[in-house]
Protein backbone atom coordinates (compact mmCIF):
# COMPACT_ATOMS: atom_id res chain seq x y z
CA UNK A 1 0.00 0.00 0.00
CA UNK A 2 1.26 3.62 -0.75
CA UNK A 3 1.63 6.08 1.63
CA UNK A 4 -0.16 8.95 0.02
CA UNK A 5 0.87 12.12 0.59
CA UNK A 6 -0.98 14.71 2.00
CA UNK A 7 0.48 18.07 1.68
CA UNK A 8 1.86 19.15 -2.07
CA UNK A 9 4.57 18.07 -3.62
CA UNK A 10 6.12 21.29 -4.24
CA UNK A 11 9.22 20.14 -5.14
CA UNK A 12 8.23 18.37 -8.32
CA UNK A 13 10.44 19.12 -11.40
CA UNK A 14 8.44 20.56 -14.16
CA UNK A 15 8.59 17.42 -16.45
CA UNK A 16 7.24 15.73 -13.49
CA UNK A 17 4.63 18.00 -13.16
CA UNK A 18 3.94 17.76 -16.93
CA UNK A 19 3.65 13.68 -16.56
CA UNK A 20 1.59 14.19 -13.69
CA UNK A 21 -0.59 15.68 -14.67
CA UNK A 22 -0.78 14.31 -18.35
CA UNK A 23 -1.42 10.45 -16.51
CA UNK A 24 -4.56 12.26 -14.78
CA UNK A 25 -5.88 13.46 -17.69
CA UNK A 26 -5.55 10.17 -19.21
CA UNK A 27 -6.54 8.24 -16.82
CA UNK A 28 -10.03 10.79 -16.60
CA UNK A 29 -10.86 11.08 -20.26
CA UNK A 30 -10.03 7.42 -20.69
CA UNK A 31 -9.41 5.13 -18.30
CA UNK A 32 -5.78 4.54 -19.14
CA UNK A 33 -2.60 5.84 -18.55
CA UNK A 34 0.23 4.52 -20.31
CA UNK A 35 4.16 5.89 -20.59
CA UNK A 36 3.55 5.87 -24.19
CA UNK A 37 0.92 8.16 -24.49
CA UNK A 38 2.23 10.34 -21.51
CA UNK A 39 5.20 10.63 -23.32
CA UNK A 40 3.61 11.27 -26.55
CA UNK A 41 1.58 14.11 -24.59
CA UNK A 42 4.58 15.60 -23.01
CA UNK A 43 7.05 14.81 -25.92
CA UNK A 44 9.24 13.45 -23.38
CA UNK A 45 11.64 10.28 -24.55
CA UNK A 46 9.54 6.96 -23.50
CA UNK A 47 12.51 6.03 -21.46
CA UNK A 48 12.30 8.91 -19.29
CA UNK A 49 8.62 9.36 -18.89
CA UNK A 50 9.06 5.66 -17.92
CA UNK A 51 12.08 6.74 -15.37
CA UNK A 52 9.85 9.88 -13.94
CA UNK A 53 6.92 7.28 -13.71
CA UNK A 54 8.83 5.01 -11.32
CA UNK A 55 10.31 7.98 -9.27
CA UNK A 56 6.69 9.53 -8.91
CA UNK A 57 5.08 6.02 -7.58
CA UNK A 58 8.15 5.77 -5.40
CA UNK A 59 7.23 9.53 -3.98
CA UNK A 60 3.40 8.68 -3.70
CA UNK A 61 2.93 11.10 -6.61
CA UNK A 62 1.30 8.57 -8.52
CA UNK A 63 0.45 4.83 -8.64
CA UNK A 64 1.18 2.24 -10.92
CA UNK A 65 -0.36 -1.20 -10.31
CA UNK A 66 1.29 -4.33 -10.50
CA UNK A 67 1.49 -4.58 -14.13
CA UNK A 68 2.74 -1.26 -14.47
CA UNK A 69 0.36 0.30 -15.43
CA UNK A 70 -0.27 3.79 -14.20
CA UNK A 71 -3.46 3.14 -12.24
CA UNK A 72 -3.68 6.96 -10.32
CA UNK A 73 -2.66 10.42 -9.67
CA UNK A 74 -3.49 13.74 -8.72
CA UNK A 75 -6.47 11.87 -6.38
CA UNK A 76 -8.24 10.54 -9.50
CA UNK A 77 -7.46 6.26 -10.11
CA UNK A 78 -9.03 3.74 -11.73
CA UNK A 79 -8.78 1.47 -8.62
CA UNK A 80 -11.76 1.08 -6.20
CA UNK A 81 -11.11 3.21 -3.73
CA UNK A 82 -12.98 4.94 -1.16
CA UNK A 83 -15.35 7.37 -3.30
CA UNK A 84 -16.56 6.17 -6.30
CA UNK A 85 -17.28 9.17 -9.12
CA UNK A 86 -20.10 7.85 -12.21
CA UNK A 87 -18.72 10.52 -14.90
CA UNK A 88 -19.60 11.12 -18.47
CA UNK A 89 -16.20 9.41 -19.51
CA UNK A 90 -16.89 6.45 -16.99
CA UNK A 91 -16.79 5.19 -13.51
CA UNK A 92 -13.10 5.93 -11.67
CA UNK A 93 -12.41 6.15 -8.34
CA UNK A 94 -11.06 8.98 -5.94
CA UNK A 95 -9.10 8.17 -2.48
CA UNK A 96 -10.77 11.08 -0.28
CA UNK A 97 -14.33 13.26 0.18
CA UNK A 98 -12.40 16.40 -1.20
CA UNK A 99 -11.31 15.04 -4.23
CA UNK A 100 -15.15 13.07 -5.28
CA UNK A 101 -16.59 16.77 -4.66
CA UNK A 102 -13.75 18.98 -5.77
CA UNK A 103 -12.15 17.40 -9.13
CA UNK A 104 -15.59 17.17 -10.95
CA UNK A 105 -16.50 21.35 -8.95
CA UNK A 106 -12.93 22.04 -10.37
CA UNK A 107 -13.21 20.62 -14.07
CA UNK A 108 -17.30 21.69 -14.11
CA UNK A 109 -18.59 18.07 -14.68
CA UNK A 110 -21.48 16.31 -14.19
CA UNK A 111 -20.67 13.31 -11.57
CA UNK A 112 -22.66 10.76 -9.17
CA UNK A 113 -20.21 10.60 -6.44
CA UNK A 114 -20.91 7.46 -3.95
CA UNK A 115 -18.79 7.09 -0.72
CA UNK A 116 -19.18 5.93 2.94
CA UNK A 117 -18.82 8.39 5.76
CA UNK A 118 -15.22 6.47 7.52
CA UNK A 119 -16.42 7.01 10.37
CA UNK A 120 -20.02 6.63 10.85
CA UNK A 121 -20.49 4.30 7.80
CA UNK A 122 -23.27 6.18 6.44
CA UNK A 123 -23.71 6.06 2.08
CA UNK A 124 -23.03 9.46 1.15
CA UNK A 125 -24.08 10.11 -2.26
CA UNK A 126 -23.87 12.85 -4.12
CA UNK A 127 -25.13 14.53 -7.45
CA UNK A 128 -22.70 16.99 -8.74
CA UNK A 129 -23.99 18.92 -12.44
CA UNK A 130 -21.61 21.22 -14.20
CA UNK A 131 -19.10 21.31 -11.02
CA UNK A 132 -21.73 22.13 -8.68
CA UNK A 133 -23.08 19.85 -5.68
CA UNK A 134 -26.65 19.09 -5.68
CA UNK A 135 -27.84 21.21 -2.82
CA UNK A 136 -30.20 18.37 -1.36
CA UNK A 137 -26.69 16.21 -0.86
CA UNK A 138 -27.15 14.62 2.97
CA UNK A 139 -23.36 15.99 3.90
CA UNK A 140 -21.59 18.54 4.87
CA UNK A 141 -17.80 18.98 4.95
CA UNK A 142 -15.69 20.50 7.35
CA UNK A 143 -11.93 21.17 7.69
CA UNK A 144 -10.11 20.66 10.90
CA UNK A 145 -7.02 21.39 12.78
CA UNK A 146 -4.81 18.93 12.31
CA UNK A 147 -1.97 18.43 15.69
CA UNK A 148 1.40 19.25 14.60
CA UNK A 149 3.43 16.48 12.98
CA UNK A 150 0.32 14.07 12.81
CA UNK A 151 -0.56 13.21 9.12
CA UNK A 152 -4.40 12.65 8.66
CA UNK A 153 -4.14 9.33 7.10
CA UNK A 154 -1.97 8.34 10.57
CA UNK A 155 -5.04 9.68 12.36
CA UNK A 156 -7.36 7.26 11.13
Amino acid sequence: MHDFPTEPLPDLTAPERAVRAAAFCFLLAEGEATVAAIGRETGLAQETTAAIVAQLDLRGAVTVDANGRISGSHGMSVVPAAYRLALPSGVRWVWCAEDAVGIPAALALDADVDGVCAVCGLSLPIRVRDGVPSAEAPVRVWLSEREEGVRPLDSL
